[in-house]
């Protein structure tokens, strides 16, 4: 044996990308990947297509044709007030609240009845199930007919009040009422197995509608006089109740009706006046006698006085002694003052100056009484006033409950009066017949049935079939956890993919694919083995790789295979090469080159053989190759040892590259050993089939491991299968590329 190189040299010179954690896959909304799936899937999509189509055309011509028509009515609206004819005769709401009411209406069981018994509806078997024709000996073995319980014994009246319910029920279920919207019109709609029932139908219940909306009127008009009337004869008792209260009242606390104010105001400002008139003859009196008083206290004439200067007596009295003094005068001149003549003038004088004394003191005492007099009467009204006050006070209370009881007398005398007003008016009203609503549109007779719409109805079953097809094969390929691709490949693991190869679909009976590579080296199955070779060749120009690990995640994923055609490729071409079957526990090396497991590694390492003893040779490629051996029960220990270790390193100086076959990944420890030994492991996944996250994990124990994976290639590729998929590597062998193998499989 030569010098061995340590393996670990040759791998610490290749960088090797680390596989992402977690690993990332393309967007599911990428447009292409969606539309390459959609033409990958187009047979299954086809077929659903065509076979849903087919089947809803099939049912849609077995379904009873329907015919629909429709009648438009135009409704008013307004408000709706018991007090006001005009609003008990319109019915009005706001608008929307009255269109919903009498939509409601439209639809309502009084009207659907009154089409019923117009078009007689009651003997149409459509309508009334009674009248359907009896199902086949079938039906009595149906499954809901064992749950129905056993009918009991009812009259005949209620079988047919049960018998018209359903009719009704069914009616409506026909019926359709609908406003439009931003319009005061109401579409009505009737659906029947018959057309001119369907016209009828729909014009009816317009028709009915209306005659329910007068006879409605007619009875809300007659039950509004009814209950005025009945309302007028409470409020007469009320007011004649108010009015007798007011009236008792008035007479209880003497108030006048038809004054502005109570009497005892008006008495209260006349003692008013009466007593400011008595203060005044009380103070004009009181100043008359006291200027009198301060003449008669001074001695001075009475003469200024005002009382003297009007008595008359006095004034007469001082006209005589006017004369009697002249008379003095006269006789003093011829007489002397003894005289007789002049002595009985001076009587006189002395009698009238004694007359006007007595007349003043009369002026004085009658002062005196007017004084007293108006001094009592001052103080009469002035006891008056304060009674008149009093009594006032009292009145103005009484007045505020009298205006009071007047008030609530006015306002049922007012209700009164406005309730007789609307009696009257309804009681005149009663046959009054306006309408609020009118059909603007009639239905016609439908000439072609709505249901089934058959062309729209296809038309949606094509494109519902379709649709689900579509989502049907998106579902599957979401669940195709498989590779297909070399673009997957790397999007998932990070890793190089070194190429697709092909399944060998027409292998003779004992042929093998080394057997099919040497006898067709130019072939598409032999070029993918060179263009995975010459990936890994290329991978690290400076120190090619001399030992090649081919390992898989399962079996059944055509590693051995592959591993054998590589080796032959190789030998073919001149190089030196040698197989080593590194599957102690299931190996295959010797199958593929037709010999038997007889001596082979294990013998070698366990030293029972020499390497002269266990190396064969296939004549036909020139390869070397080592089988298995016999079993063992520590593979891995054996493998890992330094025995194996020295061969690795022995055959790497005297071949150009040594294949090692080795066992999947996830089955045994074995592959993270052996790999270590490698330049560069390949790994081998089968197209399609190899769930991407059980790969991923067997990369990942890998790589932690220390191996160094050089790429991965797929396997068992259905070649005209992947062409399908139009994915960028979907044209290796296929298309015009066809020309340059001598054989396409």
């Amino acid at each position: 044996m030569n010098t061995i190189q340590d393996a670990a040299s040759s791998k610490s010179q290749v960088h090797v990308t680390d596989l992402p954690h977690p690993p990332h896959e393309p967007e599911k909304d990428d447009i292409r990947k969606i539309l390459g799936t959609i033409w990958r899937r187009r047979g299954l999509i086809s077929s659903i297509t065509v076979l849903l189509t087919f089947l809803t055309y099939g049912l849609t011509s077995q379904l009873t044709p329907l015919y629909r028509a429709e009648s438009q009515m135009l409704i008013e609206a307004g408000k709706v007030n018991v007090l006001d004819v005009e609003t008990i005769i319109s019915g009005g709401r706001t608008d929307s609240e009255a269109i919903r009411s009498e939509v409601e209406v439209l639809r309502s069981r009084r009207v659907a009845e009154k089409v019923i018994d117009k078009l007689g509806l009651m003997s149409d078997s459509e309508f009334n199930k009674a009248l359907s024709p009896k199902k086949g000996i079938m039906s009595r073995f149906s499954l809901f007919s064992w749950l129905k319980s056993p009918p009991s014994e009812v009259s005949e009246d209620i079988l047919a009040e049960q018998q018209r319910t359903q009719v009704v029920d069914t009616f409506l279920n026909h019926l359709s009422v609908d406003p439009i919207r931003n319009a005061r019109v109401v579409r009505i709609a009737f659906v029947s197995k018959s057309s001119d029932t369907a016209s009828k139908a729909a014009n009816g219940v317009a028709d009915a509608y209306l005659e329910r909306q007068l006879e409605a009127r007619f009875e809300t008009t007659q039950r509004a006089a009814e209950w005025l009337n009945d309302r007028l004869g409470d409020l007469k008792v009320q007011v004649e109740t108010s009015a007798r209260a007011v009236e008792e009242y008035r007479q209880q606390h003497g108030i006048l009706e038809g004054t502005d104010a109570p009497l005892n105001i008006q008495e209260m400002t006349q003692i008013n006046s009466q007593l400011i008139l008595s203060r005044a003859e009380r103070s004009s009196t009181q100043a008359r006698l006291n200027k009198i008083n301060e003449l008669l206290a001074a001695d001075k004439p009475l003469e200024t006085a005002k009382e003297v200067q009007e008595s008359r007596i006095i004034q007469d009295l001082r006209i005589k002694e006017g004369e009697l003094r002249r008379k003095v005068a006269e006789l003093s001149t011829r007489y002397g003052p003894r005289h007789p003549s002049i002595l009985n003038v001076n009587a006189e004088l002395s009698d009238i100056e004694r007359n006007i004394n007595v007349e003043v003191g009369k002026i004085v005492a009658n002062l005196k009484n007017e004084l007293e007099i108006a001094k009592t009467r001052e103080t009469s009204l002035e006891s008056s006033l304060k009674d008149a006050e009093s009594k006032t006070t009292t009145q103005n209370r009484a007045r505020v409950e009298l205006r009071a009881l007047q008030s609530e007398a006015d306002a049922n005398r007012t209700v009164y009066e406005a309730f007789l007003n609307r009696f009257k008016q309804a009681s005149s009203q009663e046959d009054l017949s306006l309408q609020d609503a009118q059909i603007i549109s009639t239905a016609p007779h439908p000439l072609h049935p709505f249901f089934p719409n058959m062309p729209v109805i296809m038309l949606l079953a094509i494109i519902l079939s379709f649709g689900l097809g579509v989502a049907l094969a998106l579902l599957l390929e979401y669940f195709d956890r498989g590779f297909r691709s070399m673009e997957q490949v790397e999007q998932f693991t990070g890793l190089s993919a070194l190429g697709l190869i092909p399944e060998l679909m027409n292998l003779g009976k004992d042929e093998t694919p080394q057997d099919y590579v040497v006898g067709n080296p130019i072939s598409a199955y032999g070029e993918a083995i060179r263009t995975v070779r010459t990936a890994v060749l290329l991978s690290n120009l400076d120190h090619p790789a001399k030992i090649v690990a081919i390992t898989s995640t399962t079996p059944q994923e055509g590693k051995t295979s592959f591993a054998s055609s590589l080796a032959c490729v190789t030998a073919m071409s001149g190089s030196r090469a040698i197989l080593i079957d590194c599957d102690m526990r299931r190996p295959a090396v010797h199958k593929s080159m037709h010999t038997e497991n007889r001596d082979g590694l294990v013998e070698l390492l366990l030293g029972e053989k020499q390497f002269s003893d266990i190396i064969q040779k296939d004549e036909k490629s020139g390869l070397h190759f080592i089988t298995a051996g016999k079993s063992v029960p520590n593979p891995a220990d054996l493998l890992a040892s330094q025995h194996m270790r020295n061969l690795l390193r022995a055959l790497s100086q005297q071949y150009d590259l040594v294949v090692l076959d080795c066992p999947p990944v996830l089955a045994v420890a074995d592959p993270r050993v052996i790999t270590l030994f490698a330049d560069k492991t390949i790994f081998i996944t089968r197209w399609a089939e190899t769930n991407r996250e059980v790969v991923a994990m067997a990369i990942r124990q890998l790589k932690d491991a220390g191996t160094n994976i050089a790429g991965i290639a797929l396997s068992r590729v259905n070649m005209k299968r992947h062409s399908s998929y139009h994915y960028s590597d979907s044209v290796y062998y296929h298309g015009n590329y066809r020309k340059y193998y001598s054989y396409a499989e």
